[in-house]
């Protein structure tokens, strides 16, 4: 039996409800077996973003019999048995996305303010990198933002990035990092998932200032109409074209004996890209968010080798069963995608509410107990 654990996030969610869930999948049976709530971070009812923000549950990494599983502002060890064992959280470290383990080591992508973090196995800091100081990729990349941030005052914490009262979140997160893998030899690729423009930050702090006073709907929702713009697909967002300019992802390479590099570059997204997935033979998926595909590219020469489609939802989350099937999130369900005959042989429903989003999904190793209630 393969088994698989997802998190999500519920979009517009209420004060008295969970904004996201942690589910247990049989996908051989393609049945939910268990869900619970994720734990909720402590200043979830601070943000106003009714999409994402600190709601939900985020990346999930597995090592041997340990699951490490994340909110917006804390990565929580469990065991085989479901027993919390540990806490890693640091003030430098919020908007979590995706997270790796390796070599005893934890990545954390702190999507917040465009830093990789490596915890050790006490939760300490043991290096980070800010893409903010690669001057030679901006260059590369074409785009420039301001470095705000010291290593010493990252070490120290000196902002704390969990309190979205303490700092502008369209100052600090320029690059949405949110995803990385190691390549066979070593080298890492991290993926910089939206590459905001100038007009694209000074648009998001009108959109946040019209949602903080309940106007953003309207607004919105009359521009659409009087443009009568169309989504391209369900992934893109219900305000396409409305204080949302085009940008551009990448994809980078950093290498620990040689120069970084740009991988890839993503032209014309509006939403992130998600989810590095690492092949044997050394060639890289991803999720294409904006299309809901699956894109294969060789990050040696940034060769494109093949997209093949999914979804026309919310394509996000990717892992490989040991059997080679693909399963990847798309809105509320997930798609077991064949890359063999490139066809989805199964699609497996997690709720039935419209608004819930996997956010990332990997096999559990058998040694996992069912999953409690509740995991506190």
């Amino acid at each position: 039996m393969a088994r698989v654990v997802v998190t999500t996030i519920r979009r517009h969610s209420p004060p008295s409800e969970p904004s996201g869930y942690v589910y247990t999948v049989d996908v051989d049976a393609a049945k939910v077996t268990g869900r619970c709530p994720i734990l909720e971070p402590p200043f979830v009812h601070e943000d106003p973003n009714p999409r994402g923000g600190l709601r939900g549950a985020k990346g999930l990494a597995v090592s041997g019999d340990q699951l490490f599983l994340a909110n917006h502002s804390a990565v929580f060890r469990f065991s085989a048995g479901w027993e919390l064992e540990q806490t890693i959280s640091h003030p430098s470290c919020a908007h979590i996305h995706e997270i790796l383990t390796r070599d005893d080591t934890l990545y954390v992508t702190s999507t917040r303010n465009d830093l990789l973090i490596a915890f050790d196995a006490q939760g300490r800091i043991e290096q980070h990198w800010n893409v903010r100081a690669m001057t030679d990729l901006l260059d590369a990349l074409d785009w420039h933002r301001e470095n705000l941030l010291s290593p010493k005052a990252v070490l120290e914490g000196v902002t704390d990035f969990r309190d979205p009262r303490t700092h502008s979140f369209e100052t600090y997160d320029g690059a949405h990092l949110n995803s990385l893998c190691f390549l066979p030899n070593g080298h890492m690729l991290i993926s910089l998932g939206l590459l905001w423009t100038h007009a694209k930050a000074v648009a998001q702090r009108v959109k946040n200032r019209l949602q903080r006073v309940g106007l953003w709907e309207p607004v919105a929702g009359a521009a659409q109409l009087a443009k009568g713009a169309r989504r391209a697909t369900d992934a893109t967002p219900k305000d396409a074209g409305v204080l949302n300019p085009r940008c551009k992802s990448a994809i980078v390479c950093l290498q620990p004996d040689g120069p970084r590099r740009v991988a890839l570059e993503v032209p014309g997204t509006s939403v992130p890209i998600h989810s590095l997935l690492v092949q044997d033979d050394g060639t890289v998926l991803f999720a294409d968010t904006n299309s809901g595909e699956l894109v294969l590219f060789a990050p040696d020469s940034g060769a494109e080798i093949a997209r093949m489609k999914l979804t026309n939802a919310y394509l996000r989350g990717l892992t490989r069963l040991r059997n080679g099937i693909l399963v990847a999130g798309s809105q509320n369900e997930l798609c077991l995608f064949d890359s063999a005959v490139r066809r989805v042989r199964k699609r497996i429903p997690l709720s039935g509410n419209p608004n819930e989003s996997v956010f990332d999904v990997k096999e559990l190793p058998k040694v996992f107990k069912p999953m409690p209630e509740s995991l506190r």
